[in-house]
């Protein structure tokens, strides 16, 4: 009997970091969304980093702001060539509304 030896798919060793895939549009889809709401008072995708306007902000579920952090921590990804993660910010006071990254959505002190 014999064995044929191979290197099967996925197995092979990679050679730097591997691209991730995103679906630009659905991201430009779901940012036209979200500003079409008047979430966002100004964006710095290199910093990670978007002014939000705190009277929307606080007048959304959980849930929609778990959702808006993802999206907009894709949005920064995406623009800086980095990682998806982002720090959302009252647009007049500065403080940290929220967080988004690897981990998920943590909400602002």
């Amino acid at each position: 009997m014999w064995l044929a030896l191979g290197v099967l798919p996925g197995c092979t060793e990679q050679q730097g970091p591997v691209a991730e895939t995103r679906d630009i549009g659905m991201i430009e889809k779901n940012m036209a969304m979200i500003n079409g709401i008047g979430l966002i008072h100004s964006i710095k995708p290199v910093l990670h980093e978007v002014q939000i306007n705190p009277v929307v902000w606080a007048s959304e579920d959980y849930e929609y702001k778990k959702y808006a952090a993802s999206i907009l921590a894709q949005f920064c990804g995406w623009k800086s060539g980095e990682s998806d993660w982002v720090e959302l910010r009252d647009a007049m006071t500065g403080k940290l509304l929220g967080r988004y990254d690897a981990a998920g959505y943590e909400p602002g002190s």
